[in-house]
């Protein structure tokens, strides 16, 4: 578990982390408590960013890519930590050299396979909940693939009306398609193939697939999640800008913006909670807000 806190006022900014990490191989895990998640942005100006969630970024550890940046950006500043912001995010979106065509690959792959076999698990379990619910206990393959491209009609349209992620471009679907079109057929037939679908239910499959890469649901899990906080050159008061972030694939940023928090004039203080949220707003408001999220629809790992 991981708690962040990101606290406000008109003189400073100050970013706290817990220092728990967990390793897991298999079904065993391990805790060490010595993880470093709060760094400096700029070896010059009052700019730091902490990290919560994985501690890598396509399996690249986010000190040495943060360290990476800190070297690129030496001297340079920005009026607004927005800029800065928007210049960190531009560096992994554009610094092919940290993510190689071969781990993008890797990346695409692997969350499409555990996707599509979550996707045939729901079916799975569909199928069982609607036979259970006959005095038979039986259904006939028949109304097991109309249940079937039920399920999958269902994960397509919310993926289909989720809105586009920050980084895709006009281009980017047929770049994704040119790119991974033959890799994505591939795992398809090789997952779905003992399976009658009718050529909608396959291609729903592909669009699942693509979208994956393309649109955020409002719920979708995203390995990272990166803090930015402190001084432009030209802010009076400090701010914090936040981003959850996946993966590149395309040469091209998985992520969404969080929170923006900025001080003024009128805005005193702002106290801001990170990763398990819900354990700093108990501590400040003595209450503990437990919310039960179902993401199985999502389809949506990281690797």
């Amino acid at each position: 578990m991981t708690v962040e806190i990101g606290i406000l006022n008109k003189e400073a900014v100050a970013m706290a982390a817990d220092s728990a990490v967990t390793v897991s191989r298999g079904e065993k895990q391990k805790i060490f408590t010595s993880a470093n998640k709060i760094f400096a942005l700029s070896k010059y100006y009052p700019v730091g960013i902490m990290v919560y969630g994985s501690s890598l970024l396509m399996r690249v550890p986010w000190e040495s890519i943060i360290k990476i940046y800190r070297r690129k950006l030496a001297k340079s500043k920005f009026n607004s930590l927005k800029e800065y912001a928007k210049d960190f995010i531009s560096y992994l979106n554009t610094e092919s050299g940290l993510f190689p065509a071969e781990e993008q690959e890797k990346y695409l792959d692997i969350n499409i396979r555990l996707s599509f076999y979550q996707l045939v698990d729901r079916i799975e379990r569909e199928v069982e909940r609607v036979a259970q619910s006959k005095k038979e206990k039986v259904i006939s393959e028949e109304e097991a693939l109309k249940i079937t491209a039920k399920v999958i009609k269902q994960v397509h349209d919310m993926w289909e009306n989720a809105d586009n992620l920050a980084s895709v471009k006009d281009d980017s679907i047929s770049s994704l398609r040119e790119k991974y079109g033959k890799i994505i057929e591939a795992i398809k037939t090789e997952i779905f193939q003992d399976k009658r679908f009718s050529v909608e239910c396959l291609q729903q499959l592909t669009k699942i697939a693509e979208n994956m890469f393309l649109k955020c649901p409002k719920n979708m899990v995203y390995d990272s999640g990166i803090v930015i906080a402190g001084f432009g050159e030209k802010d009076i008061f400090p701010s914090l800008i936040s981003f959850y972030i996946d993966g590149v694939i395309d040469n091209r940023l998985i992520y969404k913006d969080d929170v923006h928090s900025k001080i003024d004039f009128d805005r005193r203080s702002s106290i801001v909670p990170f990763a398990q949220r819900n354990e700093i707003k108990a501590f400040i408001e003595g209450v503990y807000l437990q919310t039960f999220l179902d993401t199985s629809a999502l389809f949506k790992f990281a690797l």
